[in-house]
């Protein structure tokens, strides 16, 4: 093997350029007034997107996708009801209604992170499957 190929071998397998670009995804989270399980719920949501090897959070994605949350204390404020609509552009891709309790905060804002990940992921698929079928 000559010493170029070598060098462009050694550099396409390097750690740094295997990462991929992380998917930008603007995050609008408002909990009501007195709702401190649904604050909480916001930032495990958020925290789970940026430990996230796929997303990014950005300010804003007009154009690209957006994860609304909307919550509610119940349960006189040992849990928080949420409302979370997932679009795309001007497409909506999914929505869903979940209760949380505060002692479960973690790991419901996990499980949200991972619900609109396979949504954005079989968008994806869809999207390609019908860009490659009208070729």
């Amino acid at each position: 093997m000559c010493m170029k190929h070598l060098l462009i071998a050694l550099l396409l397998s390097s750690p740094a350029l295997a990462q991929t670009t992380k998917t930008p995804i603007a995050i609008g989270c408002q909990s009501k007034t007195g709702d401190g399980v649904g604050t909480e719920l916001c930032t495990a949501i958020r925290d789970g997107v940026a430990t996230s090897p796929r997303y990014q959070e950005v300010d804003s994605s007009p154009n690209g996708f957006q994860l609304r949350v909307t919550t509610i204390a119940v349960s006189e404020n040992h849990a928080t009801a949420a409302s979370v609509i997932l679009t795309y552009d001007d497409y909506y891709i999914s929505n869903l209604v979940q209760t949380c309790g505060s002692l479960q905060v973690g790991s419901c804002g996990r499980q949200l992170v991972s619900s609109f990940d396979e949504d954005i992921t079989a968008f994806e698929k869809e999207v390609l499957a019908t860009a490659r079928a009208s070729r």
